[in-house]
């Protein structure tokens, strides 16, 4: 299944998301604190990137679903 290009390709399985920070992992003095109003907001990009600007083969990029990052 690692060539499907459906876009209805199952994802496979979702690890599921730790509850403790990692150890080892200092916050950034400025880091923002989590709003998932910001955070998780889903809208459309203001720009995209193609793979094929990336030096990435029409040929490479042609085994992907989608050509953007």
């Amino acid at each position: 299944m690692a060539n499907q290009k459906s876009a209805d390709a199952p994802m496979g399985a979702v690890l599921p998301f730790p509850g403790e920070t990692p150890i080892g992992y200092l916050p950034l003095v400025d880091e923002p604190e989590f709003n998932p109003g910001r955070h998780l907001a889903l809208e459309l990009p203001q720009a995209v990137t193609h793979l094929e600007g990336l030096g990435y083969s029409a040929e490479s990029v042609s085994q992907c679903l989608l050509r953007l990052v």
